[in-house]
């Protein structure tokens, strides 16, 4: 077997919910232009936020839970652009 061969649902599969929460954030924004941005850096064990050039950069675990609150917090944000 390939190692770089990507089967099933389980080596993607924390990349596939960070894509589901920017594609879900996404569809939440208010569509008129804003200039509040987000970059999400991703490694294995965790989320490193940037939000904005005033904030504070934060950081969550890679895990359900601590995607699950990086998603909720950039939901109530309402933000121009998001990446990843």
């Amino acid at each position: 077997m390939n190692p770089n061969n990507c089967e099933g649902k389980k080596p993607g599969s924390k990349l596939e919910r960070v894509r589901f929460i920017v594609r879900l954030a996404r569809d939440k924004m208010n569509h008129t232009p804003l200039s509040l941005y987000v970059g999400i850096d991703v490694s294995k064990t965790q989320l490193d936020v940037a939000v904005g050039q005033d904030r504070a950069p934060g950081s969550a675990s890679n895990d359900g839970l601590g995607i699950g609150r990086t998603l909720q917090h950039l939901l109530e944000l309402q933000l121009a652009l998001i990446v990843v």
